[in-house]
């Protein structure tokens, strides 16, 4: 479940970059983006326990978070040929993705 909430992160990102590289011929840095999806799509699951006063199993044990982050992020932004984002792109795949995401 945690690499397809970073899935859908990951394509929110690209999407904002593809149209900040129309307008500006010039998108954000890889790092900018990896970190931007990673809390977009884990922030709520990571931070609402810091705020609560307990400890989060994300930031604790998050090596699942984080593998499946680069992963989504490597698939969306680096595959070749841009397989990933046209796989992910595709409506049905896309509406599956969005609606396993939501059960995390």
């Amino acid at each position: 479940l945690n690499f397809f909430m970073a899935v859908s992160a990951v394509m929110a990102v690209r999407a904002a970059d593809d149209k900040l590289r129309q307008s500006q011929s010039k998108g954000n840095p890889w790092m900018y983006n990896l970190t931007h999806a990673t809390l977009i799509g884990f922030g709520g699951g990571a931070f609402a326990p810091l705020l609560l006063a307990r400890p989060s199993g994300l930031l604790a044990g998050g090596d699942f978070v984080a593998l499946s982050s680069f992963v989504a992020y490597w698939l969306v932004f680096h595959s070749p040929f841009d397989v990933g984002y046209s796989v992910f792109s595709f409506l049905p795949l896309k509406i599956w993705t969005v609606m396993v995401s939501q059960l995390f």
